[in-house]
């Protein structure tokens, strides 16, 4: 009950967009390597996307610039 309190006034919405719309954000300092990359690749064709990656109002990613990195190779 206090999750929901919480974020009652909380807004979210699930849309699905082509990753090339999608982009990085400028003060993003992680750097995957490409080994990295290739085993997210590997994961995606194995089971698909588990988690959604998380992007502002503009497109810009929050969180899963790798998984969408590897979704495009």
């Amino acid at each position: 009950m206090r999750y929901e309190q919480h974020f009652s006034n909380l807004r979210l919405q699930i849309d699905y967009v082509l990753t090339g719309s999608l982009k990085s954000a400028k003060h993003n300092a992680r750097v995957h390597s490409p080994r990295q990359i290739n085993a997210l690749v590997k994961s995606i064709e194995a089971v698909g996307f588990v988690a959604p990656v998380i992007a502002d109002e503009n497109d810009v990613l929050i969180a899963g610039d790798a998984r969408v990195e590897a979704a495009g190779k």
